[in-house]
């Protein structure tokens, strides 16, 4: 019998089994080989033709970057409209049908992501383009199966979590990428993988998935009399996805949320006062002051003013199956590859004539408007002023629940701003 070669500690050396088994063993290669540059460059130089309907992708388009870079986009639009599909579920006392549309939402969240890095995900037609644009069949893969095995994968490139830290800041000088590196915390990493939490962990979720999106659950389920309110969580995760100053708020909320959770790890305190007044915070705060060149109080003033949002963020990162955490999570995974897209989008680029055709037709922005689209956040702001929560279904048709407050089912209106 043939030995098996042996390692110094003397033992048999086992075979190296591929990540993802031998039929998929090509998919590692993706992973590592697959390149963004030559998807970014064509993403830029889209140009749908007529400039506001058109396809993204002009028939004939060969397999390669320029089709990754239109699915790019296609994905990251419908994620938003499944999500907006969520929020009316949400609104409507369906939470099944909030887990169903959520669901979906981070599943083209992921698509899009990945293409951002040259890999497409398809059903029999999958593929990765490398540095040099060249194209690279992959082995069929079941879309969900491989989803659930490629995404905790696809998140451990340094480049995903780099360039997910350089895009979000907490203040226009202080980018999340190098206050992570500053008060040494990977918080920022952990993060991102707990909003994929309902595209990891499918062994769990298969039959709480299957049960909203294929069972009828009024056939045998005790209907409330009451429904449940919309609470000051649905206000707060709206709130988080309109513009400030840098971005969106979430971006600022988001990194003072890291902040505040590392400071508390240090202090052992727990309440936000608590860890902001402690010794241990304010050396930290003069320590970041001298490196980004802003006064240390701003980082006290910043973890304060975003307290209100922290049980959004812990929400999102917690395991549970309740249809508002996977909205949650669907939301801020949108909100990351609207960044990424973002950021390979130049502001004179060809395509951005079509994101406001697009705006147009799904009912966002007014036809042929000569307005900013930027512009379009302000209704929003002013339908959140209006909410009045808590509020339920049956509100809707009665007077405490304002007309302009529907908006606030649009999730998809996000895009005008954030993309």
């Amino acid at each position: 019998m043939a030995r098996g070669k042996r390692g110094r500690g003397g033992g048999a050396r086992a075979a190296a089994v591929p990540p993802f088994g031998a039929d998929h063993a090509d998919w590692a290669a993706a992973l590592t080989h697959g390149d963004a540059l030559p998807v970014a460059t064509a993403l830029a130089k889209l140009a749908p033709n007529p400039p506001d309907f058109g396809a993204f992708l002009p028939a004939g388009v060969a397999r390669g970057a320029e089709q990754i870079a239109a699915e790019q986009l296609g994905h990251l639009l419908d994620g938003w409209r499944f999500l907006s599909s969520a929020f009316f579920a949400r609104v409507t006392n369906s939470p099944a049908g909030v887990v169903h549309y959520a669901y979906y939402a981070e599943l083209r969240a992921a698509f899009s992501l990945m293409a951002s890095t040259g890999l497409r995900v398809k059903w029999r037609d999958s593929y990765y383009v490398d540095a040099a644009g060249a194209v690279h069949a992959l082995s069929n893969w079941q879309t969900h199966e491989c989803v659930w095995k490629v995404w905790p994968q696809w998140l451990s490139r340094s480049d995903v979590v780099g360039k997910f830290q350089a895009n979000i800041k907490l203040h226009p000088l202080v980018p999340l990428q190098e206050l992570m590196q500053e008060i040494n915390s990977h918080l920022g990493a952990h993060a991102i993988k707990s909003w994929g939490l309902d595209l990891l962990k499918p062994a769990s979720d298969h039959d709480f998935r299957n049960t909203a999106s294929y069972e009828s659950a009024i056939t045998s389920v005790l209907q409330e009399d009451i429904s449940p309110p919309i609470s000051d969580r649905f206000r707060k995760a709206w709130e988080l996805m309109l513009p400030n100053a840098s971005s969106l708020r979430f971006d600022e909320a988001f990194s003072a949320y890291l902040l505040y959770v590392a400071m508390k790890y240090r202090t052992g305190a727990d309440a936000v006062e608590d860890v902001l007044s402690s010794e241990v915070f304010e050396r930290m705060a003069d320590v970041l002051s001298r490196h980004f060149g802003v006064p240390s109080q701003l980082f006290a003033e910043t973890v304060r003013a975003n307290s209100e949002y922290f049980e959004i963020f812990e929400l999102a990162s917690t395991p549970v199956n309740d249809p508002d955490a996977v909205m949650i999570r669907a939301l801020f995974l949108l909100r990351v590859a609207a960044a990424f897209a973002k950021s390979e989008v130049p502001p004179a680029a060809p395509i951005r004539d079509r994101l406001k055709g697009w705006l147009a037709r799904v009912g966002v922005r007014k036809q042929n408007s000569t307005g900013l689209v930027s512009d379009i956040a302000k209704d929003y702001e002013d339908a959140l002023d209006d909410l009045q929560v808590p509020f339920t279904a049956a509100d809707i048709c009665g007077a405490r629940v304002h007309p302009t407050s529907v908006r606030l089912t649009r999730a998809d209106a996000v895009v005008a701003w954030a993309v």
